[in-house]
């Protein structure tokens, strides 16, 4: 069914497991009342698990999108264009490369190209096929899923205190923080807040709870604030939680 005037219009990228963040924000935000549109590189994979969520008379869209591709991310905005006219939010939630115990003199650049085409390009790539979407939006926000290992000063995960390097994932987050502020900077005419956020340290495959990670369910309230910040909210910041992190 086509969304209401009341019912924003969401595209969370990176929705491949149910156990994910992803999902786990598709499902949040949907019981909030969210049209949700979630994507993973396997289209029937992204359609599965919309149809998990496809209640309440609120449409849930699974549909296909490679961020490493500018066909994909232009084919997923003429989609997003006729069948919504717009978009509210974009949560640039794809990532890969997490290379833990990788340091510089062992990383093959293979990986580090990858890791750096996932999270800096691709989602470089998915913002400028959906600005238009976006201006058309009310109030659009856009929030990249970053990490504490793109950041100098985490007490944990930060690049001088990490207990296993993890370089090309660590550093690839670390420009992506960097292209939230340019990104802020320019869409700041269009009142379209762009903002960095930090899930933390995620129970996304068993056992990883154990180790002292927080529930996905934990993770998403951070993310859901940045997506939903007021006109006058901050924009082209790093957050954990709706507070601030220094670099």
């Amino acid at each position: 069914m086509t969304p209401t005037a009341y019912s924003p219009i969401v595209l969370i990228t990176g929705v491949s497991r149910e156990e994910g963040i992803g999902f786990g924000l598709a499902q949040a935000m949907h019981e909030q009342g969210f049209t949700v549109i979630i994507t993973a590189r396997d289209r029937q994979q992204a359609e599965a698990l919309a149809s998990k969520l496809s209640t309440n008379n609120r449409t849930v869209a699974g549909e296909s999108l490679d961020i490493t591709d500018d066909q994909s991310a232009h084919h997923l905005a003429n989609f997003i264009q006729a069948r919504f006219g717009r978009l509210d939010v974009l949560i640039n939630n794809a990532g890969s490369g997490f290379d833990y115990g990788i340091a510089p003199l062992q990383t093959d650049f293979a990986d580090t190209k990858a890791a750096f085409e996932t999270n800096l390009f691709g989602t470089w790539r998915v913002v400028k096929a959906m600005y238009l979407l976006l201006k058309l939006g009310r109030s659009a926000r856009i929030v990249n899923i970053s990490s504490g290992a793109g950041s100098f000063s985490h007490p944990v995960f930060g690049l001088p205190n990490h207990p296993a390097l993890m370089t090309s994932y660590g550093l690839s987050k670390l420009a992506l923080n960097g292209l939230t502020v340019q990104l802020a900077r320019q869409l700041k005419p269009d009142n379209i807040l762009v903002n960095a956020v930090n899930p933390g340290f995620v129970a996304t495959a068993p056992g990883m709870e154990a180790m002292g990670a927080r529930t996905v369910a934990d993770s998403t309230g951070g993310i859901i604030w940045a997506a939903t910040l007021p006109d006058d909210g901050p924009t082209g910041g790093f957050f954990e939680d709706g507070h601030p992190l220094s670099w």
